[in-house]
């Protein structure tokens, strides 16, 4: 998937799995028959098809992981979708490890990870 226009106006390349890529075919159906008619080029859009805002999303993600079971191990430490990024780069860079590769060498991938996947080194 190709994410433009993010912040910093950077354009992004993000490798999906199959079965993600099957669930946004399918979002993608659903909101274009209940809205035929865009009101924002954004690809996940809010009931009356507006870009979702972030105090959506992040309420949104708290009922998800409270609906499955991750609890907060603080008031001040909770879990926020920011941290499945962080824990995908986390998992990377210990595979690196763990396979033999030059981890400090291979670190620009994780800034460009589409680089990475075209290359097929992913």
């Amino acid at each position: 998937m190709t994410i433009r226009d993010t912040k910093f106006g950077k354009t992004r390349q993000v490798p999906l799995h199959p079965s993600a890529v099957t669930a946004l075919d399918d979002y993608v159906n659903v909101r274009d028959h209940a809205r035929p008619v865009p009101v924002s080029p954004a690809l996940l859009v809010s009931i009356a098809g507006t870009r979702l805002q972030h105090s959506t999303i992040g309420l949104t993600f708290q009922r998800l992981t409270r609906t499955a079971g991750i609890v907060r191990r603080s008031a001040a430490c909770r879990p926020r979708p920011h941290d499945l990024r962080h824990g995908f780069a986390v998992g990377t860079v210990l595979d690196w490890y763990r396979t033999g590769a030059v981890a400090e060498s291979m670190m620009p991938y994780l800034a460009t990870y589409g680089a990475l996947v075209r290359s097929g080194g992913g």
